[in-house]
């Protein structure tokens, strides 16, 4: 953890004492977010939350205007303290992976994200995702304990209160606390001979009583999201919303739907699955071994959909239609048909077989608490109409450590069977992937 913590505050500290960080995320810092902790610092104590300049709630502005005047407004002291919210993020991800992979791994498996363009610039500019994203980690890894208790529905109540205050979309975390309630506190078994739990593991009595009161413990966070939809008539203040009263250029942008940006979910899982690979190329052979109709089902049923995806929905660059920035980048360089481009054709099926790999080589509860928040995630993602890879990088990453993380060494069929050792370059992997974001983060290093 310490290791993991001066490394990626030495790089954020280099990066913002220095050049700092060029790019949309500045734009945003420089138009949105920083105008509104000074316009809130004006207003205070009586702030004025029913309409200013910024698409997403105010949590992270209001955390941001509390630090202002102990560092006298100056705006480079404002971006360290805002930089902590994605060390605390990746100090506890190395925390799960380090009690699991031991020191070598959790480091290794770190540094995807401490070289992420999109981690980086919450790290070093005053945008509200960095506190999305570290709050969403924090209640992951909570839903991801084994054993349930009013420690989860507590705790978990006010970090989806906290992540929704931040960023209203976060609200289907929610529904991750929910899954973790209804799966219990039940040893955490490897997966069955079919792909449907046994009717023994369907007790409706105890499940319901867990899952009504983690429903009820994330009452408040309901309860806010409809207090801002009062105030500002919509799910955005409203000079984001759509309509003759819009009072800037932007508004609208953030409404209505997008499902392209469930392709692009599949596909970055499913670039960065390649990179994670050696954690689940044992797990996996020994699965195929001891229950191939099993692995067959899940791998069909994973690359099927994505590749069903990957037809039945438009994945061709469009700034129009919202798909545009990093892979849509890419895409429009290259040829597409019927709005169609082949990149999706094969990252969005690699994207549902990596999925499958995780229910097939993962423990069954740690298994659909990841596969339902990329459900999750996707779904409540697509309510926002633009499809930036900078919303959905950082999740790809999140799941596939935390994937990596809880693969299992021993047999999917035999769990005190002859252990599966991984093999000695598994590390390598998610290095390989760090050092190619890292030379991504460093082009957009530009004047601060």
């Amino acid at each position: 953890m310490l290791i993991v913590g001066a490394v990626h505050t030495a790089f954020r500290l280099w990066i913002a004492l220095g050049r700092g960080m060029s790019g949309p995320g500045l734009s945003d810092e420089q138009r949105f977010h920083l105008p509104v902790i000074r316009t809130f610092a004006e207003q205070w104590p009586g702030l004025d939350l029913s309409d200013y300049l910024a698409a997403s709630t105010p949590g992270y502005h209001i955390a941001m205007l509390a630090v202002s005047p102990l560092v006298g407004g100056e705006l480079i002291p404002m971006r360290l303290a805002s930089g902590v919210l994605i060390t605390i993020m990746l100090v506890a991800l190395t925390w799960f992976s380090a009690r699991r992979l031991g020191t070598l791994g959790a480091v290794c498996l770190a540094a995807p994200l401490i070289a992420s363009p999109y981690l980086m610039a919450a790290s070093t500019l005053l945008l509200p995702e960095g506190g999305a994203w570290m709050l969403l980690t924090l209640i992951m890894v909570l839903a991801l304990r084994p054993r349930v208790s009013w420690t989860t529905y507590a705790v978990g109540g006010a970090l989806v209160l906290a992540t929704v205050f931040t960023r209203q979309i976060f609200l289907w975390t929610a529904g991750l606390l929910w899954l973790a309630a209804w799966l219990g506190s039940e040893r955490d078994t490897f997966p069955p001979t079919s792909l449907v739990p046994p009717r023994k593991d369907w007790k409706l009595g105890a499940r319901s009583v867990r899952t009504s009161i983690a429903l009820a413990a994330t009452l408040p966070a309901f309860g806010a999201l409809a207090y801002f939809y009062r105030i500002w008539g919509g799910l955005t203040p409203p000079q984001f919303q759509a309509g003759a009263e819009s009072q800037m250029e932007l508004a609208g942008t953030h409404t209505g739907v997008n499902p392209s940006v469930v392709l692009l979910t599949l596909a970055l899982i499913g670039f960065g699955g390649v990179f994670f690979a050696g954690y689940f190329l044992g797990p996996m052979k020994r699965a195929w071994a001891e229950r191939r109709a099993l692995c067959a089902q899940a791998l069909a049923i994973g690359g099927g959909i994505g590749l069903a995806l990957a037809l039945a929905l438009p994945s061709s660059f469009s700034r129009a239609d919202g798909r545009y920035s990093g892979l849509w980048n890419a895409i429009g360089k290259l040829p597409t048909i019927a709005e169609r481009s082949p990149v999706m054709l094969a990252l969005a099926p690699l994207g549902g077989l990596t999925l499958a790999a995780i229910w097939l080589c993962l423990p069954r509860r740690s298994a659909t608490l990841l596969i339902g928040s990329v459900v999750g995630f996707s779904i409540a993602q697509a309510a926002n109409f633009q499809a930036w890879q900078r919303y959905v990088e950082p999740m790809a990453l999140i799941v596939l450590v935390l994937a990596s993380s809880l693969v299992r060494a021993e047999s999917p069929g035999s769990p005190g069977g002859e252990p599966v050792r991984a093999p000695r370059w598994v590390h390598a992997g998610p290095l390989a992937l760090g050092a190619l974001l890292l030379l991504v983060t460093l082009t957009r290093i530009g004047p601060a």
